[in-house]
């Protein structure tokens, strides 16, 4: 019933938390000093991170509708798929909401237990959800522009790794085939 269903929600809250403060904010020196996501401490700082588990059956719809209501006080919102959806169905919901959300100046970034994304050997998923990440896409471009001009951030990450992250809708198209510095 829904006790079972709050279990479950608030046991992948607990989960995320613990990665996000035990892994994505922490600076790591296979990554040259740098989290595996430099900003992801102050966003945690401020409070404008919220995590939601979506239900198992319309978790598309669920994430569009609370986008919906985007607060701009919020830099990040998690939404935790209990269903554990298949890495490819997980790429094309992805995918069309990306379609729709873009317009609307938000992206959605993947985050697959199947996908096996590393930055030199660190493994920067959590692991064990299906996560779709929503932010707003003007500010991660303007964010990944000044680590590209500021630091070298991106010389940790792979060629392929750059391609695949810069071919999401929206983001600031870059010809690279080389890390950006």
């Amino acid at each position: 019933g829904s006790l079972t269903l709050q279990n479950a929600s608030e046991t992948a809250r607990c989960h995320i938390m613990q990665w996000i403060l035990t892994s994505v904010q922490v600076p790591r020196a296979e990554l040259g000093g740098f989290a595996p996501c430099p900003f992801a401490r102050g966003v945690v700082a401020s409070d404008a991170m919220a995590i939601h588990a979506v239900e198992i059956a319309n978790y598309k719809q669920s994430i569009l509708d609370a986008t919906m209501q985007w607060d701009d006080k919020q830099q990040i919102v998690v939404f935790c798929a209990l269903a554990r959806p298949s890495l490819q169905e997980s790429q094309e919901v992805a995918q069309e909401l990306n379609e729709r959300l873009n317009p609307l100046d938000l992206i959605v970034l993947l985050d697959h237990p199947d996908d096996d994304f590393t930055i030199r050997g660190v493994r920067t998923g959590n692991g064990k959800y299906v996560l779709f990440l929503v932010q707003k896409l003007g500010e991660l471009n303007e964010a990944s522009e000044k680590l590209h001009a500021n630091t070298d951030y991106y010389a940790n990450w792979s060629p392929e790794n750059i391609e695949k992250v810069l071919r999401l809708p929206g983001r600031i198209s870059r010809k690279t085939s080389a890390p950006l510095r």
